[in-house]
């Protein structure tokens, strides 16, 4: 069977596995193998696809696409810097801009991981791997975002709390939106570090399973 080309029923279920069923486990009281196992296996399972689709090659951003995307990029920021202030005052008022003022050096380590380590993979799967390999099941492009969307959601159900879910909903939406004009992994990854150091800085880490 060529990966790349296989039945509708496959894709779906392969779809449900890797994005409700492995979030799922990540988020319930389990040995830790059984969460290791299938992340792993599945992890290795999509670089091998995307090494056929794409041989990891990642294409510059279409210079012309820059103007809009900043604009929509400042058009967010007010609304995230104050769902950050508020969230964060709400439930943890000592941490805010603790990292940065007490520990500016692990902040920027944080940076750094955060980016690199979390943010460039994550948009690699949800949004390259996924839009590549999972858009054909779908007819409505709106519904076709609203599912990706969905999905990066849940991924962070192991988090244990609804308001981060529900933000994490909204930048999916954003991410998403994003990549469907761009097609540009580059752009989605600077968007999506962005939100989140900005978010990490407020003082929202430690919600987020990072240091605050």
């Amino acid at each position: 069977m060529n990966p790349l080309y296989v039945s509708r029923k496959y894709l779906l279920t392969e779809l449900i596995i890797f994005f409700v069923l492995i979030p799922i486990l990540l988020a319930i009281s389990v040995p830790l193998w059984l969460k290791v196992f299938p992340v792993v296996t599945g992890f290795i399972y999509v670089l091998a696809l995307l090494y056929r689709y794409t041989h990891f090659k990642i294409k510059k951003p279409n210079k012309k696409l820059l103007p809009s995307f900043w604009k929509s990029i400042l058009l967010r920021l007010s609304p995230i810097i104050i769902f950050g202030i508020i969230f964060v005052k709400m439930f943890d008022p000592d941490a805010f801009f603790r990292l940065i003022v007490q520990d500016t050096r692990l902040w920027f380590i944080i940076l750094f991981v955060y980016s690199i380590g979390s943010v460039v993979p994550q948009e690699i799967i949800y949004r390259n791997f996924f839009f590549k390999r999972y858009k054909k099941l779908f007819t409505n492009e709106n519904y076709f975002i609203f599912v990706n969307a969905f999905l990066f959601s849940i991924s962070h159900m192991f988090l244990h709390n609804w308001i981060i879910l529900g933000a994490t909903f909204i930048g999916g939406l954003a991410f998403a939106v994003t990549y469907q004009k761009t097609k540009s992994i580059w752009l989605v990854s600077i968007e999506h570090s962005l939100y989140g150091l900005i978010l990490f800085t407020i003082g929202i880490g430690s919600f987020l399973a990072f240091p605050s």
